[in-house]
């Protein structure tokens, strides 16, 4: 029997999301072994909108720019999709890593349920805005094991670590277990899920890596829009249903 092998999922809506992202993902997909494979997510909503409303672009300045319509909506996921595969392919081959892609129709988010198996690590991709240095931050919620993967990205990235609890109790013992793993971190502690948003939103961090999906957590787009950064998840402890955004119907390229 082929045991199923483990794979880095790299999700993004458009290339320059998994540009920004690539990278990191390769980094974790040759530390822990993994196929890469990435997932190029076309939103339902945009597609909804392009379709039945007059859609224009906006620029960062407010100015607004070409109406949008379906034509051109598709030739833009069409060349996002050329990049994206070329890309991710040539990332793989030089990390000697195995690789697949293919283009999905539903919520980013979807990628949790639809495509991850136990054991696989999801990476959102995140453009951000501005150069983000910060630490690697882990979200454990009440765990106190800590995801070893997420301590040995990173050292290779050569970051801090910073640990965010929401159960004060385990301190001294997730620091301890840091130490014993050659990581100095450090670690706090939050009180509400409004509380955890917050303090993500004043780390300009390099990555989040989420731990914790028990039942009343914040919603992984919301996370990953607080942290303004790639969002990091590993599958095999599960995903409550209320993290989720219901499925979408598959397109393999």
């Amino acid at each position: 029997m082929k045991l199923k092998r483990t794979r880095v999922i790299l999700g993004a809506n458009c290339y320059c999301d998994a540009e920004s992202t690539l990278e990191l993902a390769s980094v974790l997909a040759q530390q822990v072994g993994a196929e890469l494979r990435g997932l190029l997510v076309h939103e339902t909503s945009v597609l909804y909108s392009v379709n039945q409303l007059q859609a224009r672009t906006v620029s960062y300045s407010g100015l607004r720019s070409a109406t949008v319509t379906a034509d051109t909506l598709l030739k833009a996921y069409q060349s996002d999709a050329r990049h994206f595969k070329r890309h991710l392919s040539s990332a793989a081959k030089a990390s000697a890593l195995e690789s697949s892609f293919e283009e999905i129709e539903g919520s980013l988010t979807d990628v949790l349920r639809t495509q991850a198996g136990n054991g696989d690590i999801i990476v959102l991709g995140y453009k951000t805005m501005f150069d983000q240095d910060g630490p690697v931050v882990l979200v454990m919620g009440n765990q106190s094991d800590l995801p070893e993967f997420a301590i040995n990205l990173t050292r290779k990235l050569r970051k801090q670590l910073h640990i965010l609890l929401s159960d004060p109790r385990n301190k001294d013992i997730v620091a301890t277990e840091a130490a014993k793993l050659g990581t100095t971190a450090i670690v706090r502690a939050y009180d509400t899920s409004n509380a955890l948003i917050a303090s993500l939103e004043r780390t300009a961090a390099t990555a989040v890596v989420l731990a914790d999906h028990s039942p009343g957590s914040p919603m992984i787009a919301r996370l990953r829009e607080a942290a303004r950064c790639p969002l990091i998840v590993q599958t095999d402890t599960g995903v409550s249903d209320a993290q989720l955004r219901a499925g979408s119907p598959r397109r393999e390229t």
